[in-house]
């Protein structure tokens, strides 16, 4: 059992979530979350997810957003073994989403393209339930 380490990574999670929620400085907000990623690296996808969506829509930096996407892709391939309040979703598609949501301003099309796909992939074949708006949405930006 991984205990108390798995509450201290979703207490630092959580408390970084409300850093961001209060206005704390990027420096803060991105330190704290790379500090709960050192706390638990096998849930390692998550603090990754919540920076990319910090640098795109509070920061309005989509590009920055890109580097912790595409890290935090890489790490999400598998849903981790870990049993507290283990958001499934951000294993299953929403790590991906980011990708998708922030790889043109990157210049990374081809990665975005290549996210949106395994997306609908995964939704079409039932490993993920993708919610209905967001599928909508990643489809129109493959057009």
């Amino acid at each position: 059992s991984h205990g108390w380490v798995e509450e201290t990574f979703c207490a630092k999670v959580e408390a970084e979530k409300l850093a961001v929620e209060v206005g704390e400085s990027e420096d803060v907000v991105t330190a704290e979350f790379l500090s709960a990623f050192e706390t638990m690296p096998s849930r390692g996808a998550e603090p990754p997810k919540e920076l990319a969506a910090y640098y795109r829509n509070d920061l309005g930096r989509p590009a920055v957003a890109y580097v912790y996407a595409s890290a935090g892709a890489a790490i999400a391939t598998k849903q981790p073994d870990a049993t507290l309040f283990v958001p499934s979703d951000v294993y299953a598609w929403r790590m991906l989403d980011e990708v998708c949501s922030s790889a043109y301003y990157a210049k990374q099309m081809s990665a975005g393209r290549e996210a949106c796909k395994e997306i609908i992939d995964r939704a079409d074949s039932g490993a993920a339930f993708v919610l209905e708006e967001a599928l909508n949405r990643i489809k129109e930006n493959l057009e």
